[in-house]
C-alpha cells in the first residue's frame, strides 16, 4: 500500500479560480495548509481558491468513499458481530426551553428543544444520537479540503431525551433514531 506521505511526491493539476475563470497549474503538492502548496516550474505557489484537483492516478490507499479499513488480530480463528461506533467532528448544537406558567402562577410547564447544525459535510440517516453538555477539550485538525452544508435535524413529537450526569458533563441520548441531512 502506497504510503499517503508518496501523495506529496506526485504531480498534480490544480484549476485555480480567477474570478469568473480558472486556468490549470501543475506541479507537485508539497502540503495544505489553508491552501495548496505547489512547486510548479515558476517557484512554489499557494493557492486558496481551487475549482477542482486533478491527480494522474488515485493513490493507493486513497478511498472515494467514506471508508473504514481495520487490520484485527486474534489468537484464534472465529467470526463475530460487532457495533461500530464513532465521533464526528462538524456539528453544533444548541438548547432552547419554554416556560409555561398556570393562571395562578402555581405550577408551570417547561418545554425544549434542540437545533443542530451539521456542517460535517455528510448525512446521517437513522442516526443514535447522544449530545454532551460541557467543555469538552478535542485536537482541532485542518481538514484535506472545505467542506460547507448547513442542515437542521428535525424530530417529531413524543420523542425525548434521557439524561446523564458524569463530573462536569451531561450526557443527553434521544430515544429514537434521527436523521441529519
Amino acid at each position: 500500500m502506497e504510503s499517503l506521505k508518496n501523495i506529496y511526491k506526485k504531480n498534480i493539476d490544480l484549476y485555480v479560480e480567477l474570478g469568473t475563470t480558472s486556468r490549470r497549474v501543475s506541479g507537485k503538492l508539497l502540503g495544505y495548509n489553508s491552501g495548496y502548496i505547489i512547486q510548479t516550474a515558476n517557484g512554489i505557489q499557494i493557492f486558496n481558491k481551487i475549482a477542482g484537483v486533478e491527480f494522474p492516478t488515485l493513490p493507493d490507499g486513497f478511498f472515494t468513499t467514506p471508508t473504514l479499513d481495520w487490520k484485527v488480530f486474534s489468537q484464534k480463528n472465529f467470526k463475530t458481530s460487532c457495533e461500530v461506533a464513532y465521533r464526528t467532528t462538524g456539528f453544533k448544537w444548541s438548547a432552547d426551553y419554554s416556560l409555561t406558567l398556570n393562571d395562578k402562577e402555581t405550577a408551570a410547564d417547561i418545554g425544549g428543544w434542540v437545533t443542530i447544525d451539521n456542517n460535517s459535510g455528510k448525512k446521517y440517516v437513522d442516526a443514535k444520537l447522544k449530545l454532551i453538555a460541557g467543555d469538552v477539550n478535542t485536537v482541532n485538525q485542518a481538514p484535506a479540503y472545505p467542506m460547507y452544508t448547513m442542515a437542521r435535524g428535525v424530530v417529531g413529537g413524543g420523542s425525548s431525551f434521557s439524561e446523564k450526569s458524569f463530573a462536569d458533563y451531561h450526557l443527553y441520548t434521544l430515544s429514537r433514531p434521527v436523521t441529519l441531512n
